[in-house]
């Protein structure tokens, strides 16, 4: 993998997503050591895009940390058994993980690519070098389907389909049809994504309150903890949040799901 470019130019404008997502992460292992969450690649960004950002008031998110240990370790089990699995991340932000995960693996084998929209792929161009094993796909909402279907059948190879917060970034249908393509794949396809539960009127009033609050980024709609299809089966469910989200909203959860082609 190739070092850090010299200049960044052209950073200087993100969203606030992306500041706390990577302020988070630089943070996290002084912040939150319990985690056992080390991003080198996010320290050295916060750093280096401190001269290029305008005056921004990061907010720390123990949530977005807690979320990131798990998907890491749920890719770290996928490359222990099959060291030449492809990944790929749908609509991550100014994620590392590829970078962490790289850095936990001798000699890296795996592949990886990232799709993502427009401003998230114009951010990543410029924060990221070019690296090995590493791809960025511009796609927009029309073209995703049919990007992720072309790379799933490409290679027989074990996919694994990374989604982040797929209620904030997608619609329903749009949601419902990622889950479609990975189940028909020809191919082992593990999804793993993060969700709410279905709620009730109760929690949903209180989802708003905490939105308008600025706790939570947009929801769209909150993915069903259940089997999408009798064509997948549960790998595991674990109960993301605090007992403040159990509390009010029923949970967070983060979901691994594998269809039965593998």
């Amino acid at each position: 993998m190739k070092r850090w470019g010299s200049v960044m130019n052209g950073c200087d404008v993100w969203p606030q997503e992306f500041v706390n997502g990577v302020y988070s992460h630089a943070i996290a292992q002084q912040r939150w050591p319990e985690l056992g969450l080390r991003d080198q690649a996010a320290v050295q960004l916060w750093e280096r895009c401190q001269g290029f950002l305008p005056p921004v008031r990061p907010r720390a998110e123990l949530l977005r940390v807690r979320r990131s240990a798990w998907f890491d370790e749920r890719c770290l089990t996928q490359l222990q058994a099959y060291p030449c699995s492809r990944f790929i991340s749908i609509g991550a932000g100014l994620s590392t993980r590829f970078h962490r995960l790289s850095q936990a693996s001798d000699w890296p084998q795996f592949r990886w690519w990232e799709l993502e929209g427009a401003e998230g792929a114009r951010v990543k161009r410029h924060c990221f070098p070019v690296m090995d094993n590493y791809a960025l796909i511009e796609v927009s909402e029309g073209q995703l389907a049919a990007e992720l279907s072309a790379l799933l059948a490409a290679d027989p190879e074990p996919a694994v389909v990374l989604v982040e917060g797929p209620a904030a970034a997608m619609s329903e249908a749009q949601w419902q049809q990622l889950t479609v393509i990975c189940e028909a794949a020809h191919c082992r396809v593990d999804l793993v994504f993060d969700c709410l539960p279905r709620m009730g009127r109760w929690r949903a009033r209180c989802l708003s309150a905490l939105m308008l609050a600025g706790l939570y980024s947009q929801v769209r709609f909150t993915c069903s903890i259940q089997l999408p299809t009798p064509g997948w089966q549960v790998i595991q469910q674990a109960r993301l949040g605090s007992r403040l989200h159990s509390r009010l909203l029923g949970g967070w959860y983060g979901v691994h799901l594998r269809n039965t082609r593998s």
